[in-house]
């Protein structure tokens, strides 16, 4: 049967399967990065904050709290959308790896 394998063929699957897999590589990237910025922007937003010293400041702080809570209403959904993202791209790269890694394992055999 691997008399009827041409070689060339082999080796563009083999490289178009690795261009596949870096391709889908790159998106898991940055699928990962945007999850990370969106994490940061939330811890931000819980830092904790000295007590307030007077009634300005702890207007102010209120304030901020409320601002702070709409925030999170706003980023966490899309926190829970961007992870979704991220681990179907975990998905895809982990089928794109092993089918670069198999063609070129039958490639290097077939050598």
């Amino acid at each position: 049967m691997a008399q009827n394998i041409d070689p060339r063929q082999l080796a563009r699957l083999v490289q178009l399967s690795e261009a596949l897999r870096d391709r889908d590589l790159a998106r898991l990237s940055a699928a990962g990065k945007s999850v990370a910025a969106i994490d940061r922007h939330l811890a931000a937003l819980d830092q904790p904050l000295p007590p307030p010293g007077d009634v300005a400041a702890a207007l102010a702080q209120h304030r901020y709290d409320g601002w702070a809570d709409a925030r999170r209403r706003l980023l966490l959904p899309e926190r829970a959308r961007l992870e979704a993202e991220r681990q179907s791209a975990a998905d895809q790269a982990r089928l794109s790896f092993g089918r670069a890694l198999a063609l070129g394992r039958i490639r290097d055999q077939l050598s």
